[in-house]
């Protein structure tokens, strides 16, 4: 057979080659380009109307799924259809664009060999709403209230990626007119229903959209009449009031910066005296915490607070300067940040803010910042000493359960009852640990005298050859030996006859049968194993032979 050269082969090793190319082209719906340019609705609609067909109808490898998917019987018609009524559902019912844009990724799955990409936007928007420093000179109440707004709209209907999110929400369907619903719904409920913070925040949403457009119409701030280089702390009548008047004062002022205000002197003191309905509403607040820090009846105490309040707007306007102030405070400003990192801290000019409060430059501060400070931390310190104490309680309390049931657990143990002597058959072994029963008192001399000793043998009831533990159980008898007993000279002559009295004389309530009786009721009696031959009771009667 005659092989072919290289050159011939050639040819047929292109051919293979190009074929294994153009399947390796073939990717699932979801690795399409485009397919990662639509809103989350549009896309979750496509991907799960296309992969849900390996179910039942189609197999999983992704050739045989894309050519089941797309040529097989009706299928492309059909999930055509699904992924429109899915778009509709998750979408919108006038999201026209997400339809148009599902439809497209679609086909292009069913036609990997020519996909076109979708636009780009002509005036891209490569930073987040929270970037732009209009958004920072914002209440914190209208600054959450529309990030919010603006970033959840990528949880389904808009991209994330900055230039596509800005274009979706400001110019694709309705979403405009949807999120300017939503802001005013937000803002007014995070700022407690004051209409200029709703105001503001449409106003710097309106900028954000002109972006898009091409425009930059983002609003300004403007300084106030007065030359508000420090805090209501820097006057010198703050300092004359009461301590609790000047806490109270203080964070009645300083706290809405929390909230309602912009943070540094100028934007504060703009907010707090200048705002729609703010004037009023920061001498409620401080007419409530006079009354609180000093006493609900110290009304002279909120008259003197409430007049200091209004000689620090009276300075706002532009109406008097006060005299003595010597305290200098730059007003931050908020610098252009570039990226998608959200909101940064604004910087300051000549000092530092943190996070509890604006910080001084130049001279030093006699309780403005400071202040604030100390009043953001009290509201810390007590939640911090409540949840503290709560822990505690809890703590102690699990202690005190595990100390009781093992008390509980050692008294259960300590109170074990051991079986009475008598019970036990057999001879015990002698090991000198084998606890013995409490004994009965010894009796006195006189019950003695009334027995008569008619023992006339020397032979003692115990054999005389002792046990070589005889000693270790003498050693262990808790009980004093018994005084000198009169007028039994016999028993003077045996030194093994003390010890069988001895046992009598510990219980004269039993018994103790030296036959056959084991050795824990002879206490302190040595042993020998066995019967001891002739003689069976000590009870001061005769010997039976």
């Amino acid at each position: 057979m005659k092989m072919m050269s290289p050159l011939q082969s050639l040819p047929i090793w292109v051919c293979f080659g190009m074929s294994f190319v153009g399947a390796q082209e073939i990717v699932y719906v979801t690795d399409l380009s485009i397919f990662t340019v639509l809103a989350p609705c549009a896309a979750s609609a496509v991907s799960q109307n296309v992969q849900s067909q390996t179910f039942e109808n189609c197999p999983e490898a992704v050739t045989d799924l894309q050519s089941c998917v797309c040529t097989k019987n009706n299928n492309f018609a059909s999930i055509s259809t699904e992924i429109s009524k899915s778009v509709s559902y998750s979408c919108g019912s006038t999201a026209s664009e997400d339809q148009a844009s599902a439809a497209s990724v679609f086909e292009a799955y069913c036609n990997q060999a020519s996909v076109t990409p979708f636009p780009t936007p002509s005036n891209p928007v490569t930073q987040y709403i929270t970037d732009f420093p209009a958004w920072q000179e914002l209440a914190p109440c209208a600054a959450k209230g529309l990030s919010y707004i603006i970033q959840s709209m990528t949880y389904d209907l808009c991209p994330a990626e900055p230039s596509l999110l800005a274009t979706c929400v400001c110019s694709k369907n309705q979403n405009s007119l949807l999120a300017s619903q939503r802001i005013n719904t937000s803002v007014k409920y995070s700022c407690s229903s004051h209409t200029a913070d709703i105001e503001s925040a449409q106003a710097v949403f309106a900028g954000y959209c002109g972006l898009v457009n091409g425009t930059t119409s983002f609003p300004t701030t403007s300084d106030p009449p007065g030359d508000m280089t420090y805090y209501i702390t820097a006057l010198p009548e703050y300092s004359s009031l009461a301590p609790c008047a000047r806490s109270a004062l203080s964070y009645g002022v300083l706290s809405q910066t929390y909230d309602l205000c912009p943070e540094g002197p100028q934007a504060l003191a703009s907010c707090a005296c200048l705002k729609s309905a703010m004037s009023s509403y920061v001498s409620n607040e401080i007419n409530s915490d006079v009354k609180y820090s000093c006493d609900s009846t110290a009304t002279e105490d909120v008259s003197s607070a409430l007049k200091v309040f209004e000689l620090y707007c009276s300075a706002v306007e532009g109406l008097t300067t006060p005299a003595g102030v010597t305290e200098s405070v730059q007003q931050t400003t908020a610098p252009k940040h570039s990226g998608t990192s959200g909101p940064k801290e604004t910087g300051v000019t000549g000092g530092s803010e943190g996070a509890d409060g604006p910080a001084e430059s130049g001279t030093s501060n006699t309780g403005g910042s400071s202040a604030a400070s100390k009043n953001r931390s009290n509201v810390g310190t007590i939640v911090g000493a409540v949840v503290g104490v709560a822990a505690g309680l809890v703590i102690l309390g699990l202690v005190a359960f595990f100390l009781w049931r093992r008390a509980r657990l050692n008294r259960g143990q300590e109170q074990t009852v051991l079986p009475p002597a008598t019970e036990f058959g057999g001879k015990p072994e002698l090991d000198g640990a084998v606890a013995s029963p409490a004994s009965a008192p010894s009796p006195d001399s006189n019950m003695l005298n009334g027995q008569a000793v008619t023992r006339v043998d020397n032979v003692s009831p115990v054999s005389a050859q002792t046990s070589p533990n005889g000693s270790e159980l003498q050693g262990h008898s808790a009980y004093p030996p018994p005084p000198d007993i009169p007028h039994m000279p016999e028993l003077q002559e045996q030194n093994q006859s003390t010890y069988s009295l001895r046992a009598q004389t510990q219980d004269s309530s039993i018994a103790h049968e030296v036959h056959g009786q084991p050795r824990s009721e002879l206490e302190g009696i040595s042993w020998q194993s066995g019967p001891v031959a002739g003689f069976h009771e000590m009870d001061g009667e005769q010997r039976r032979q």
